[in-house]
């Protein structure tokens, strides 16, 4: 696409496609989206050949900055992107990189080739443990579905059994593949024009019950999955 270009947090510039999503979904800015700097309807990917939209619950904090329309760029760049990263963005990037992210490089990578988004669309809480209330879950959805319809990701990782059960129901559940002698499911979420969105849901990485040796073979098996249909769209 032409036109100017926007800078996002970290200095990289955004597509025109990427703040056109920013401004006009839902009617206003979206203060939980977290773009890489390419045009998605024309790139599968520059690092993992399919689009890849990894799906968060919320942010908290006392108050949202007067300008909220970069807080969740903002947040990345300080907190995943940083020499000491934040365990829950560094465990995000073992995950789905399947290495450690050791690097200033290595970093930048990855968070410039995937997206990541925030389901509840208000701060849930002041702290960790606080949760989105009923009425905070029950208006992100319709932000969501119109972010699944202008970035069309490859496939969706859902951080948190929580959030899987809260968000806007799937089209079907099948079944990936098998390891370790059970079934691989995923969720399919349906775009308008008959598209499918697999999705895996993950243990949210702040649990003590998330394993990498459980964990990375299954997001592997989700990614080659997704390789495959974006092959196939072309």
């Amino acid at each position: 696409m032409q036109g100017r270009e926007a800078l996002s947090g970290n200095g990289e510039r955004l597509s025109a496609f990427c703040r056109r999503v920013l401004s006009e979904c839902h009617g206003r800015t979206l203060l939980d989206l977290s773009l890489p700097s390419l045009d998605w309807c024309r790139v599968r990917g520059q690092h993992f050949g399919c689009r890849v939209l990894l799906l968060g619950e919320s942010h908290y904090g006392e108050q949202l900055p007067e300008d909220e329309s970069g807080f969740t760029r903002d947040i990345v760049v300080r907190l995943a992107l940083s020499r000491k990263p934040h365990p829950f963005f560094s465990k995000i990037g073992r995950l789905v990189g399947g290495v450690p992210l050791k690097t200033e490089e290595g970093r930048k990578t990855f968070w410039n080739s995937v997206a990541f988004y925030n389901y509840v669309q208000e701060l849930a809480g002041t702290g960790p443990r606080q949760r989105p209330t009923d009425a905070m879950w029950e208006a992100g959805g319709v932000p969501f579905a119109e972010v699944l319809e202008r970035l069309r990701p490859h496939c969706l990782l859902i951080f948190g059994k929580q959030l899987a059960y809260r968000m806007t129901k799937p089209r079907a559940l099948f079944t990936l593949g098998r390891l370790d002698g059970e079934e691989v499911k995923a969720r399919a979420q349906l775009l308008q024009d008959g598209t499918e969105v697999v999705g895996l849901t993950v243990t949210h990485p702040s649990s003590g019950q998330f394993k990498y040796a459980h964990w990375n073979p299954r997001v592997k098996m989700l990614l080659e999955h997704a390789r495959r249909s974006a092959t196939r769209v072309q």
